[in-house]
């Protein structure tokens, strides 16, 4: 199940910053030449700008379980083709049947096993539907996990169950209630976590008002007074860009070590693409905004700060994702972003590389020091990747999408090593298919990462084929304190509607390898024709009991044609379990 392809770079290229800083040296992809010297890659500058600093006030506190149920007109929304890239409709067609040329016209000859029904090597202990599609397409979740509570925020809504998968009376709550906007306002693309070592919820969200004229785009960041989130809540919110410009597609991580004063809780990491001409325009920047926890936690304000312009070769790179800790005890001296390469780059003829960012020092600028310091490195992929093809459905060749080579869903960091996931193409096999990654990042004396940052894992999933025609897309990686992992993703072929599944891999099993395809949750039935899917699976890691962790996750599957969400806890408590 594991297709090893060569090396293209070799070359790790540590720099810092402080304020405005020359970062790294890089590689720009072209169709002829997808790789390039480690000598011609030195020679190559990459910078990344300090944005300013605010304090904002809370805009607004609210009662989660005082909120009416949300109603119909609430929940209506905009939908749109696609996760926003730059591409005109008509581009975005053009990359998909490149895409699904790479595959070939037929079938490998012994694919792969499509996802079985029950586990084998996993123990389920929770499995219930979420939230299905009440508005709108795609689904979009957020999953957070607590000692007593299971929150999953889909699109407009945001519901509350008990572990064992009752939704708690009142819920769903629209998030137009929630974050106190006029009823019908766009909000979209929710991420959320659990801080297992602070007991809080934290949820970050994006709102447009207009896809026509002067847009203004506001990046929401709700945090729960407690560890109930069925209580109090203090939400933020502020414009991200210039009017007319467009955030999109934000990501979410945070760390709990102690930064020092107004930081000895952890800091917040949220990453955005920001588009121009009112969401109808090209990829202009990326933002990565640093919030030191100790204010938001304690509903005084926030504290902030943003980085920008992070390229590589003087290309801007997107889908910058902040990691997120797997345990209380993570106290990492850095914490870590990372990102493929994509919009901008010609991932078409093929990249193999991505970029891992450290940053550390990131509370000193509310007390006037300087900002935090961040350093990169570029780190080669063992498989070259591509744009992936969309997936097939009975009936419906080519009619699921998978949009490209972001990583999309969350990234995690457990005792000193980086898990993450993002889908690809591969030469003459069809279908999308995830490659899995797991790296160990080396810091220097001074919490930097350096050029010994080193893959300790990477698999392409099934990527000599899967079922007949399959795909498998929108995957995510969960680890738990032993490093144990589960994978969730979608799946469909030729013969199976999409469906939600799960499957991982023991930490004692061999190197670069999932064990198995997994196992499939729910019924799929009925031809799914929206063709927008995703735009991301979500996971959370469940340390109520220590010596038996789980790890949860939420997907998409077919519901007669429609969405549902499926939400799933398992784990490996028994010695069998492999």
């Amino acid at each position: 199940m594991t297709i090893k392809r060569r090396l293209m770079l070799h070359a790790l290229v540590p720099l810092l910053l402080a304020g405005s800083a020359t970062l790294l040296a890089a590689q720009q992809p072209d169709a002829s030449a997808p790789s390039i010297s480690p000598q011609d890659l030195a020679r190559m500058a990459a910078t990344t700008q300090g944005g300013s600093t605010s304090y904002e006030p809370v805009a607004r506190e609210v009662d989660l379980d005082a909120l009416p149920t949300a109603t119909a007109a609430e929940l209506a929304h905009v939908t749109t083709l696609r996760p926003r890239d730059g591409r005109t409709d008509a581009q975005y067609a053009a990359m998909k049947r490149q895409a699904a040329l790479l595959g070939g016209n037929r079938a490998p000859l012994s694919p792969g096993p499509a996802p079985s029904k029950s586990s084998t090597y996993l123990t389920v202990s929770n499995v219930f539907r979420g939230q299905g599609e009440n508005c709108c397409t795609p689904s979009d979740m957020a999953l957070a996990v607590s000692p007593s509570w299971v929150v999953q925020f889909v699109n407009t809504s945001i519901a509350v169950y008990a572990k064992n998968g009752v939704l708690q009376a009142g819920y769903p709550k629209s998030a137009t209630a929630f974050f106190g906007l006029p009823t019908g306002t766009y909000t979209t693309d929710p991420r959320g976590f659990f801080d297992w070592t602070n007991n809080r919820f934290v949820f970050v969200m994006l709102t447009e008002s207009s896809f026509s004229s002067n847009n203004v785009g506001r990046l929401m960041v709700a945090v729960s007074k407690t560890s109930n989130p069925t209580g109090g809540w203090n939400i933020f919110m502020f414009q991200v860009g210039a009017t007319g410009e467009c955030p999109d597609y934000p990501t979410l991580g945070h760390d709990s070590n102690n930064w020092g004063k107004n930081a000895t809780r952890g800091a917040i990491y949220i990453g955005i693409n920001q588009f121009a001409n009112n969401c109808n325009g090209g990829f202009i920047q990326n933002y990565m905004f640093v919030i030191p926890k100790d204010a938001v936690y304690n509903g005084t304000g926030m504290y902030r700060m943003w980085f920008f312009n992070f390229n590589v070769g003087g290309t801007l790179v997107d889908t910058i994702q902040a990691s997120n800790p797997a345990q209380p005890g993570d106290r990492p001296s850095a914490s870590y972003w990372t990102n493929t390469f994509n919009i901008l780059w010609n991932c078409g003829a093929g990249c193999a590389n991505m970029v891992i960012w450290s940053v550390n020092n990131v509370a000193a600028f509310t007390t006037g020091g300087p900002l935090p310091t961040v350093a990169a490195v570029i780190v080669p992929t063992t498989h070259t990747y591509f744009y992936p093809p969309s997936a097939n459905q009975p009936g419906a060749p080519n009619s699921i999408e998978t949009i490209d080579v972001r990583i999309t869903g969350s990234m995690w960091y457990n005792a000193g090593r980086l898990f993450g996931s993002f889908e690809t193409g591969v030469p003459n096999v069809p279908g999308a298919h995830p490659i899995w990654f797991e790296y160990h990042p080396i810091l220097d004396g001074n919490s930097n990462i350096t050029g010994a940052s080193k893959e300790l894992q990477e698999d392409c999933f099934f990527c000599g084929g899967q079922g007949t025609n399959g795909s498998a897309y929108f995957a995510t990686l969960q680890p738990d304190p032993e490093n144990n992992v589960i994978m969730t993703y979608t799946y469909s072929d030729d013969n199976i509607y999409p469906e939600f599944a799960v499957t991982g891999r023991r930490v004692s099993l061999g190197d670069s390898v999932m064990n198995g395809p997994g196992f499939a949750f729910g019924i799929a039935g009925g031809l799914y024709n929206q063709f927008r899917w995703g735009d991301y699976s979500a996971t959370a890691p469940d340390l109520t009991f220590p010596s038996a962790p789980r790890m949860w996750a939420s997907g998409m599957t077919d519901n007669a044609g429609a969405w549902g969400t499926i939400i799933s806890a398992q784990g490996y408590p028994k010695p069998p379990d492999q």
